[in-house]
Protein backbone atom coordinates (compact mmCIF):
# COMPACT_ATOMS: atom_id res chain seq x y z
CA UNK A 1 0.00 0.00 0.00
CA UNK A 2 1.41 3.39 -0.72
CA UNK A 3 0.49 6.41 1.05
CA UNK A 4 -2.87 6.29 3.95
CA UNK A 5 -5.68 8.30 3.23
CA UNK A 6 -7.25 10.83 5.42
CA UNK A 7 -9.09 10.57 8.10
CA UNK A 8 -12.86 11.37 7.44
CA UNK A 9 -15.48 12.84 10.26
CA UNK A 10 -18.92 12.73 9.57
CA UNK A 11 -19.54 13.15 6.16
CA UNK A 12 -21.78 16.14 4.86
CA UNK A 13 -23.89 16.34 1.92
CA UNK A 14 -21.16 17.96 -0.13
CA UNK A 15 -18.54 15.50 1.19
CA UNK A 16 -20.63 12.46 0.06
CA UNK A 17 -21.04 14.30 -3.88
CA UNK A 18 -17.24 14.81 -3.64
CA UNK A 19 -16.93 10.95 -2.20
CA UNK A 20 -18.19 9.65 -5.68
CA UNK A 21 -16.07 11.97 -7.45
CA UNK A 22 -13.57 9.93 -6.70
CA UNK A 23 -11.72 7.94 -9.45
CA UNK A 24 -11.62 4.43 -9.15
CA UNK A 25 -8.07 3.96 -10.21
CA UNK A 26 -7.03 6.74 -7.51
CA UNK A 27 -8.78 4.71 -4.76
CA UNK A 28 -7.29 1.06 -5.96
CA UNK A 29 -4.13 2.35 -5.64
CA UNK A 30 -4.37 2.12 -2.11
CA UNK A 31 -5.42 -1.46 -2.03
CA UNK A 32 -3.30 -4.92 -2.12
CA UNK A 33 -2.32 -6.69 -4.58
CA UNK A 34 -4.71 -9.60 -4.07
CA UNK A 35 -7.76 -6.54 -3.69
CA UNK A 36 -6.76 -5.27 -7.07
CA UNK A 37 -7.33 -8.43 -8.71
CA UNK A 38 -10.38 -9.37 -7.34
CA UNK A 39 -11.65 -6.08 -8.34
CA UNK A 40 -10.18 -6.25 -11.53
CA UNK A 41 -12.22 -9.42 -11.96
CA UNK A 42 -15.34 -7.99 -10.78
CA UNK A 43 -14.76 -5.20 -12.94
CA UNK A 44 -14.28 -7.73 -15.98
CA UNK A 45 -17.80 -9.22 -15.21
CA UNK A 46 -16.80 -12.54 -13.22
CA UNK A 47 -18.73 -13.62 -10.46
CA UNK A 48 -17.55 -13.19 -6.65
CA UNK A 49 -16.61 -16.79 -6.56
CA UNK A 50 -14.67 -16.36 -9.27
CA UNK A 51 -12.85 -13.19 -8.34
CA UNK A 52 -11.89 -14.92 -5.27
CA UNK A 53 -10.43 -17.73 -6.50
CA UNK A 54 -8.40 -15.49 -8.81
CA UNK A 55 -7.19 -13.23 -6.47
CA UNK A 56 -6.61 -16.29 -4.23
CA UNK A 57 -8.71 -15.61 -1.85
CA UNK A 58 -11.81 -17.40 0.11
CA UNK A 59 -15.28 -15.70 -1.45
CA UNK A 60 -16.27 -15.17 2.10
CA UNK A 61 -12.60 -12.69 2.42
CA UNK A 62 -14.29 -11.15 -0.91
CA UNK A 63 -17.66 -10.44 0.46
CA UNK A 64 -16.44 -9.35 3.77
CA UNK A 65 -14.36 -7.15 1.61
CA UNK A 66 -17.48 -5.22 -0.10
CA UNK A 67 -19.54 -5.15 2.77
CA UNK A 68 -17.15 -4.03 5.36
CA UNK A 69 -13.71 -2.46 4.24
CA UNK A 70 -13.88 0.55 3.40
CA UNK A 71 -11.31 0.59 0.77
CA UNK A 72 -12.71 -1.66 -0.86
CA UNK A 73 -15.86 -0.53 -0.89
CA UNK A 74 -14.97 2.21 -1.48
CA UNK A 75 -13.52 0.95 -5.13
CA UNK A 76 -16.41 -1.36 -5.88
CA UNK A 77 -18.77 1.73 -5.15
CA UNK A 78 -16.65 3.99 -7.48
CA UNK A 79 -16.33 0.55 -10.23
CA UNK A 80 -20.57 0.55 -9.91
CA UNK A 81 -21.22 4.52 -10.13
CA UNK A 82 -18.61 5.05 -13.36
CA UNK A 83 -20.32 1.72 -14.30
CA UNK A 84 -23.98 3.51 -13.98
CA UNK A 85 -23.09 6.77 -15.20
CA UNK A 86 -21.25 5.24 -18.96
CA UNK A 87 -24.63 2.87 -19.20
CA UNK A 88 -26.72 5.87 -19.06
CA UNK A 89 -24.59 8.22 -21.24
CA UNK A 90 -24.81 5.60 -24.19
CA UNK A 91 -28.50 5.31 -23.37
CA UNK A 92 -29.13 8.83 -24.21
CA UNK A 93 -26.64 8.78 -27.32
CA UNK A 94 -29.08 5.99 -28.41
CA UNK A 95 -32.30 7.59 -27.07
CA UNK A 96 -33.11 9.62 -30.41
CA UNK A 97 -32.57 6.39 -32.57
CA UNK A 98 -34.84 4.26 -30.11
CA UNK A 99 -37.48 7.39 -30.34
CA UNK A 100 -37.50 7.44 -34.39
CA UNK A 101 -37.65 3.39 -34.16
CA UNK A 102 -40.83 3.89 -32.21
CA UNK A 103 -42.04 6.88 -34.64
CA UNK A 104 -41.38 4.46 -37.79
CA UNK A 105 -43.02 1.48 -36.12
CA UNK A 106 -46.27 3.40 -35.51
CA UNK A 107 -46.03 5.23 -38.85
CA UNK A 108 -45.78 1.47 -40.48
CA UNK A 109 -48.96 0.69 -39.04
CA UNK A 110 -48.23 -1.06 -35.58
CA UNK A 111 -51.86 -0.29 -33.74
CA UNK A 112 -51.21 -1.78 -30.77
CA UNK A 113 -48.03 0.49 -30.15
CA UNK A 114 -49.40 2.93 -31.07
CA UNK A 115 -52.56 2.62 -28.38
CA UNK A 116 -49.70 1.33 -25.63
CA UNK A 117 -47.43 4.82 -26.12
CA UNK A 118 -50.70 6.81 -25.76
CA UNK A 119 -51.89 5.10 -22.84
CA UNK A 120 -48.79 4.63 -21.05
CA UNK A 121 -48.32 8.77 -21.38
CA UNK A 122 -51.82 9.59 -20.24
CA UNK A 123 -53.00 10.51 -23.31
CA UNK A 124 -56.58 8.41 -23.27
CA UNK A 125 -57.58 9.05 -20.36
CA UNK A 126 -60.71 11.69 -19.76
CA UNK A 127 -59.34 14.78 -18.63
CA UNK A 128 -62.08 15.83 -15.52
CA UNK A 129 -62.79 19.77 -17.03
CA UNK A 130 -61.65 22.75 -14.41
CA UNK A 131 -63.45 25.43 -13.65
CA UNK A 132 -61.94 28.86 -15.29
CA UNK A 133 -63.43 31.32 -13.00
CA UNK A 134 -61.33 31.88 -10.25
CA UNK A 135 -64.50 33.05 -7.97
CA UNK A 136 -66.13 29.94 -8.81
CA UNK A 137 -62.57 27.98 -8.31
CA UNK A 138 -62.09 29.73 -4.70
CA UNK A 139 -66.41 29.08 -3.75
CA UNK A 140 -65.89 25.08 -4.72
CA UNK A 141 -62.13 24.89 -3.33
CA UNK A 142 -64.24 26.15 -0.16
CA UNK A 143 -67.43 23.88 -0.41
CA UNK A 144 -64.62 20.88 -0.41
CA UNK A 145 -62.35 22.10 2.39
CA UNK A 146 -66.04 22.40 4.73
CA UNK A 147 -67.00 19.33 3.32
CA UNK A 148 -63.53 17.31 4.61
CA UNK A 149 -63.94 19.54 8.19
CA UNK A 150 -67.80 17.75 8.53
CA UNK A 151 -66.72 14.24 7.54
CA UNK A 152 -63.87 14.77 10.33
CA UNK A 153 -65.63 16.13 13.23
CA UNK A 154 -69.05 14.22 12.24
CA UNK A 155 -66.48 10.79 13.39
CA UNK A 156 -67.53 9.76 16.60
CA UNK A 157 -63.65 9.57 18.57
CA UNK A 158 -63.43 5.87 19.72
CA UNK A 159 -61.72 5.77 23.27
CA UNK A 160 -58.71 3.71 23.91
CA UNK A 161 -59.23 0.00 24.34
CA UNK A 162 -58.93 -0.44 28.13
CA UNK A 163 -56.19 -3.12 29.24
CA UNK A 164 -57.89 -6.24 30.44
CA UNK A 165 -57.31 -6.96 34.27
CA UNK A 166 -55.27 -10.57 34.82
CA UNK A 167 -56.56 -12.80 36.61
Amino acid sequence: MSASLPAVSVPTAAAQATALAVPLEQIAEHLSAPQNEALAALVAGKTVKDAAEIAGIHRATLHRWITTEPLFRAAYNAWQHEARESSKARLLSVAQTALDSVAQTIQAGNPRLAYNLLKDLGLLSKLKEGLTDPELLRQQIERERDTLRNDLTARPKTPPAAPTPKP
